[in-house]
C-alpha cells in the first residue's frame, strides 16, 4: 500500500493517520478475547469444545469442531472423519447439522447436531441412535 502522507496537506495527512489508526485498532480488537463479539452477533468462524456423553456410547471427552460460514455449517463430533452438514437459522442464530448413514440392512442411522448461541459461544446437543451428548463451544484461537 502506497500512502503519500508527506506530500499532502496537513489536514489530509491527519485524516489519513486517523483512518489508519482506526483500522489498525479495529483489527487488533477483533483478535483480543476481551473484545470478542457474541456468538449471536458474529457466529462466523471456527468454534471448538469438548463433547461430553450424557447417555449411550459417544466419543466422550473428545474435542469437537463447529465451523460456521455465511452459507453453511459443519460439525465434526469428536473430530472424527464424519462431518455433519447443515445451516444457520437467521431468526434466532441457532444451527442445525445432520448426517444420515445406512447400516448393513439399509436402515437409516441419523446423526444430528443442534446448537444455540449463548454469550460468547454455542451450547449444543449431539445425538445418534446410540448416543446423546452435549458440548459448549468457544471461538478457536
Amino acid at each position: 500500500m502506497n500512502i503519500r502522507l508527506f506530500r499532502t496537506a496537513p489536514r489530509q495527512r491527519a485524516l489519513a493517520c486517523t483512518i489508519l489508526a482506526t483500522l489498525t485498532a479495529g483489527a487488533a480488537a477483533g483478535r483480543h478475547p476481551a473484545h470478542a463479539a457474541s456468538a449471536a452477533d458474529q457466529p462466523w468462524g471456527t468454534w471448538t469444545g469438548t463433547l461430553v456423553a450424557d447417555a449411550g456410547h459417544c466419543p466422550d471427552e473428545a474435542p469437537s469442531t463447529l465451523q460456521v460460514s455465511h452459507r453453511a455449517v459443519t460439525f465434526t463430533p469428536g473430530d472424527q472423519a464424519l462431518a455433519l452438514h447443515g445451516t444457520r437459522h437467521k431468526d434466532d442464530g441457532s444451527v442445525h447439522a445432520e448426517l444420515i448413514l445406512s447400516d448393513r440392512n439399509r436402515k437409516p442411522l441419523p446423526m444430528v447436531f443442534n446448537a444455540q448461541p449463548t454469550g460468547d459461544g454455542f451450547t449444543g446437543q449431539y445425538g445418534t441412535t446410540t448416543c446423546r451428548a452435549h458440548v459448549v463451544l468457544k471461538r478457536a484461537e
